[in-house]
């Protein structure tokens, strides 16, 4: 097991270098509206690979709501696989559009309901303070069935590993 590991290591670092890609984590906050429910909160975590012109990761957003049909919070936690293309860079501003694949969960009062896969797209602007820390502001779009389609902003915190 560990020579497989270390090969997979081996693998994955020759291929960030390559293509001169960097580790990234970030930390984010969302202001999320659906037509079904009102906002309550989101936040989430999100880790990967970027360059100057590519982006891809992981994120862990959680998006909570108040359904205006009961006094039940509804709850959706996702795992999402994201690419982001840098369309051009502006000094130290990166705009970007993207698009990725979620696998939510959706909860009501701590039970979970229903799971799903679904898309996302999202676009905005990255700025890089220097080379370790950058701020991200964007637009997010969720196409989501359970809870119709939902629309927000987002900032967030980009620190490389």
């Amino acid at each position: 097991m560990t020579k497989k590991f270390y090969i997979v290591f081996y693998l994955y670092s020759s291929i960030l270098y390559a293509f001169d890609y960097k580790t990234y984590g970030a930390l984010h906050l969302g202001n999320y509206d659906s037509s079904k429910n009102d906002f309550i909160a989101g936040f989430g975590l999100e880790a990967g690979v970027k360059n100057d012109k590519h982006k891809i990761y992981l994120s862990m957003p959680n998006i909570y709501f108040n359904n205006q049909f009961s006094e039940k919070e509804i709850g959706i936690l996702m795992y999402s696989l994201n690419y982001d293309f840098f369309i051009k860079n502006l000094n130290q501003f990166y705009p970007y559009i993207g698009a990725g694949l979620n696998y939510s969960s959706f909860y009501l009062e701590n039970k979970y309901i229903n799971n799903q896969i679904n898309t996302n797209l999202q676009f905005g602007i990255l700025y890089k303070f220097n080379k370790n820390f950058s701020f991200n502001i964007g637009i997010r779009y969720f196409n989501i069935n359970y809870i119709n389609d939902i629309l927000g902003e987002f900032i967030s915190v980009e620190f490389n590993l």
